[in-house]
């Protein structure tokens, strides 16, 4: 399956295509609160390396996601 995938978002964005790749993970309720602290945590503050403080917390996040699909779009822009 995973051979399969790869080869598919390998000729997706070969093609010039636009991918989007759909994952989901299960959190319990204190997985969630600890994201949802850290998050507001980060968000509230105004300082110079907030987006990549934000970036290494999804990037955490989206640790271990099962893959659900995915999808491609030309854009013509």
């Amino acid at each position: 399956m995973r051979t399969f995938t790869e080869n598919t978002l390998n000729k997706f964005a070969w093609e010039g295509l636009w991918v989007l790749v759909f994952g989901v993970k299960k959190l319990d309720e204190e997985e969630y609160q600890k994201f949802s602290e850290k998050y507001d945590s980060i968000w509230v503050k105004k300082h110079k390396g907030k987006e990549d403080d934000l970036l290494k917390l999804y990037d955490k996040m989206e640790q271990g996601l099962k893959y659900i699909g995915c999808t491609a779009i030309e854009d013509k822009l």
